[in-house]
């Protein structure tokens, strides 16, 4: 405990020796540093992004799963790298076709209905360029031509929020970025804390002289 006194003491010493204008240039650094650092976190989060969308494009469920890990992972320990929510729609698309082909092709779904459907609702996958919008188009199209009779209604569809992620990242982590920023938060507080200590001084030696 002894040490760790002596050790803090020894800082404390060191930074009240330093001028205040030294301790500015020193806090602007890591303000800078840090501010750097949050935009090299942000890239890296974007980078990893687009790792995710790539391997959804491809189709590859063990690249997706490993790319969608990588980026949770990442986003979850490091600040500044929260981003808009990471749609599988490449993933979701193959699906929801294969479910519906599976029913389709039983013969117990009305197909000219659906071929109907599916294409009124091409327009708005245009429009949206979202297949989950396009497939609660077909889905609502149908169950109005339908209700509760369909079995396409009933098959099992995959749901399109499963498909969607949206990963948080902390307001504050302890990586280069998080560290840095503290540090410079710290300095800060040592200067505006000198600052008020010499100002109080200064109105105390006046009141004296005054007096």
């Amino acid at each position: 405990m002894g040490r760790v006194k002596r050790h803090i003491h020894h800082h404390y010493r060191v930074i009240r020796g330093l001028k205040l204008w030294q301790l500015t240039l020193v806090a602007i650094a890591l303000t800078a540093g840090g501010v750097l650092l949050l935009r090299s976190n942000s890239i890296e989060a974007i980078r990893l992004f687009n790792n995710v969308k790539a391997a959804d494009v491809a189709l590859n469920d063990a690249e997706t799963n490993k790319a969608l890990h990588a980026f949770q992972q990442y986003v979850s320990q490091h600040m500044n790298t929260q981003l808009d929510r990471v749609s599988l729609e490449k993933t979701y698309e193959r699906d929801y076709k294969a479910a519906v082909g599976k029913v389709t092709n039983s013969g117990s779904v009305n197909d000219a209905k659906y071929q109907e459907s599916e294409k009124n609702c091409q327009a708005e996958l245009r429009r949206t360029a979202s297949f989950s919008t396009y497939a609660q188009c077909v889905a609502n199209a149908v169950g109005q031509t339908a209700p509760g009779q369909d079995p396409l209604l009933a098959a099992d569809l995959p749901q399109a929020y499963r498909y969607e992620y949206v990963f948080i990242s902390p307001d504050w982590s302890p990586d280069a970025a998080g560290l840095t920023l503290l540090a410079a938060a710290v300095l800060w507080s040592i200067i505006l804390a000198r600052l008020l200590l010499e100002l109080v001084l200064s109105l105390i030696v006046r009141r004296r002289h005054d007096g």
